[in-house]
């Protein structure tokens, strides 16, 4: 098998994107008993709120297509929110690798998004969802 261009940027990509997240468990737990998760969360998402804001800026803007179902985006905020919160109190607690197996949790948080956005995804895509998820919850078992 061999990769063109995209293939490798993609693989350097996701790659990247863990050690990014590896390495926030890691710094994480490093601040969860110093700093409130709530407070800690509010930061991040202002910090989010910025960027995403700076790429509207300079992107399309805002259309009105996505005014429509806005309660969609309280409803994902809400539960990234909670997410982001009680990751932080249990990073107060648990070690950083067994903490990061909750990650594994987001493809159900992204299952959520698909709900609200009404798209018709595959089964196989919802099937691939639970077998990672089963696999992830038998491998937070220390044997």
């Amino acid at each position: 098998m061999t990769l063109n261009s995209d293939q490798g940027r993609g693989h350097l990509a996701m790659l990247a994107f863990s050690m990014l997240v590896a390495g926030s468990f890691s710094l994480g737990h490093l601040v969860a008993n110093e700093i409130a998760p709530p407070a800690l969360t509010a930061v991040r998402f202002v910090l989010a709120a910025t960027a995403m804001g700076g790429l509207i800026l300079v992107g399309p803007g805002f259309r009105r297509r996505d005014f429509r179902a806005s309660w969609r985006y309280l409803l994902l905020g809400a539960m990234l929110a909670i997410y982001f919160v009680l990751m932080f109190e249990g990073l107060k607690t648990a070690k950083p690798i067994s903490a990061s197996a909750v990650f594994t949790l987001m493809p159900i948080i992204a299952a959520g998004g698909v709900f609200c956005r009404r798209s018709g995804d595959h089964v196989a895509d919802g099937a691939g969802v639970v077998y990672c998820r089963a696999g992830s919850a038998l491998g937070d078992f220390s044997w």
